[in-house]
């Protein structure tokens, strides 16, 4: 999926999606604050669509990024 692309056709849910697996790739290359700024971007176009299983997955993602940055009490509060 191209984000470029999804954005360029107005397509809001396909880039949430983008976002989320951007967010995961950054993750598990360690770059966390590459990572952290896309999932709060899937977070919000979850938001959008009330889509709460998107939403769950952003703020768990969220969650585990900022534990690896040592931010433990925001962390905590992705995870409520």
């Amino acid at each position: 999926m191209n984000l470029g692309l999804v954005k360029e056709l107005g397509d809001r849910a396909a880039q949430g999606r983008a976002f989320g697996n951007l967010g995961n790739t950054h993750y598990l290359l360690g770059n966390f604050v590459e990572a952290i700024k896309f999932h709060r971007q899937r977070l919000s176009i979850a938001k959008e669509f009330g889509d709460k299983a998107a939403e769950r997955r952003a703020y768990s993602n969220l969650g585990n990024a900022l534990i690896f940055l040592g931010q433990f009490n925001a962390a905590t509060e992705y995870y409520r």
